[in-house]
C-alpha cells in the first residue's frame, strides 16, 4: 500500500514538472510560440524588402510608381487602412505599410524596418494623439512635470528625422531669458527655419544671431541650458519651448490649416509676427484675445492650464515687434504674443524623442 502511495506520489511530481516544461513563460509551448511569431515577422519583413529592392529608377532613388507596382504583388499588405489601389497609393516616404499585423516602415532610402504598434498609429494620425500624456517619460526620478505628445515631424522640418516625435511640459515656473548661449549648441536656426533663412531667401549659415531677441531666442533653443529635462536615454535633447513655426504646425493640425500662420519680417527688426485665418492682427505682434483654444479637448496643451486661461509662456522665436521682444503664449488673453525677454514668463519645454524610445500613452 506504501509502495503504491509513493509511485501515485512520484507519478504526481513527474506530471507537474511536464506540465511545467510545456507550459509557462519559459515553457516549450510558450517559446515555440514566439519562435512562430518571430519567423512571420520576419518573412513579412523581408516579402516587402524584396519588393522595394525591386523598385529602383535608374538613378539610384525609389520608384513611387514602380513601388506601389511591387507591393501590390503582396496578398495582404494594408496603407492608410486599406489595399493600395490608383486611388490609394504611396507618394512620400518613408511610408507605412501593415502586413500579418505588422507595422512596416520603408524609409526614403529604401530600408525597411518594423515599428511598435503605437508608434505607426502616431505617425499615422498624430492629432489623435496630441495632448496625450506619455506616461513613461521622466528627466529623473525628482522629474515632476507632465510631458504631452505635441507634435510629430513627418516632413523632417525641424531636422531631427522624418517622424520625431516631440513631447512638450505643461508650463510651470517664472523664467527671465538669459541672452547667453552657446553658440555651438543652439538650435535656433533649424527651429526657425523662416528666420534663419530670410524667408528662404538666403543660407540659414550666413544669418547672424545680432538683436537680443535673437540672442534670448537662442538661449532658449540651447539644449545645454535644458538638460532637466532631458533623459539622454529616450530623448535627443530637450529646449526651453517649441519655436513658434513648430507651435503653428502642430496647432494648424488639430484646428485647421489657416487657423493661426506667421511670418518672417525686417520691418521694425528681423523676427516673427503673427496671423489667424490668413490675417495679420495689431500689426502682427499679437493676435486678438479668445484666439486660441485653451480647452481641455488637447489638455490646455495650446493655451492656459486645465481648461483656465491663465499663464505665460515662451516660445523658442524672436518677435518682430522689438529688438528685445520674444514671442509668448499669452494664457490670460488666449493669444499668441511678445514680451521683453528679461520679464518673467513660464516655461514648457520641448523634449525630441529618440526614435528608439516607445512612448506609452495615456488613453
Amino acid at each position: 500500500m506504501i509502495a503504491l502511495v509513493i509511485t501515485i506520489i512520484v507519478l504526481l511530481i513527474l506530471a507537474g514538472v511536464t506540465i511545467a516544461t510545456l507550459t509557462g513563460d519559459n515553457g516549450i509551448l510558450n517559446q515555440a510560440g514566439k519562435a512562430k511569431d518571430k519567423t512571420t515577422e520576419a518573412e513579412a519583413i523581408e516579402r516587402v524588402q524584396v519588393e522595394v529592392a525591386g523598385s529602383y529608377g535608374i538613378d539610384g532613388t525609389i520608384d513611387k510608381e514602380q513601388l506601389n507596382k511591387n507591393l501590390k504583388n503582396i496578398n495582404g499588405l494594408i496603407y492608410n487602412e486599406k489595399p493600395l489601389s490608383d486611388s490609394n497609393k504611396i507618394a512620400n516616404l518613408p511610408a507605412t505599410v501593415t502586413l500579418n499585423g505588422y507595422y512596416i516602415v520603408i524609409n526614403a532610402n529604401g530600408g525597411v524596418e518594423k515599428i511598435p504598434e503605437i508608434i505607426a498609429k502616431i505617425r499615422a494620425n498624430p492629432q489623435a494623439y496630441y495632448g496625450k500624456k506619455v506616461t513613461n517619460y521622466k528627466a529623473s526620478d525628482s522629474d515632476t512635470n507632465t510631458y504631452r505628445i505635441f507634435y510629430v515631424d513627418k516632413d523632417n522640418d525641424f531636422k531631427d528625422g522624418y517622424n520625431t516625435i516631440y513631447l512638450k511640459a505643461d508650463f510651470s515656473g517664472s523664467v527671465h531669458c538669459s541672452t547667453s548661449y552657446d553658440a555651438s549648441q543652439t538650435l535656433i536656426k533649424r527651429m526657425n527655419p523662416l528666420w534663419a533663412t530670410k524667408e528662404n531667401t538666403v543660407a540659414a549659415e550666413t544669418t547672424t544671431i545680432s538683436n537680443k531677441n535673437e540672442q534670448a531666442a537662442a538661449w532658449l533653443c540651447d539644449p545645454s541650458k535644458w538638460t532637466a529635462y532631458c533623459d539622454t536615454d529616450k530623448a535627443n535633447y530637450a529646449i526651453g519651448g517649441p519655436s513658434v513655426e513648430m507651435y503653428v504646425k502642430s496647432y494648424n493640425q488639430t484646428h485647421g490649416d489657416d487657423a493661426l500662420g506667421c511670418q518672417y519680417q525686417t520691418n521694425n527688426v528681423p523676427g516673427y509676427i503673427y496671423k489667424v485665418n490668413n490675417t495679420i492682427q495689431n500689426n502682427g505682434w499679437n493676435t486678438n484675445s479668445d484666439t486660441l483654444d485653451y480647452s481641455m479637448k488637447y489638455k490646455s496643451m495650446y493655451c492656459g492650464q486645465n481648461e483656465n486661461k491663465t499663464g505665460f509662456w515662451w516660445l523658442a522665436s524672436p518677435s518682430a515687434c522689438n529688438s528685445n521682444f520674444v514671442c509668448n503664449v499669452d494664457g490670460y488673453g488666449a493669444g499668441l504674443d511678445s514680451c521683453d525677454y528679461s520679464i518673467g514668463n513660464g516655461v514648457s519645454p520641448l523634449v525630441s524623442l529618440k526614435s528608439s524610445f516607445i512612448p506609452e500613452v495615456e488613453e
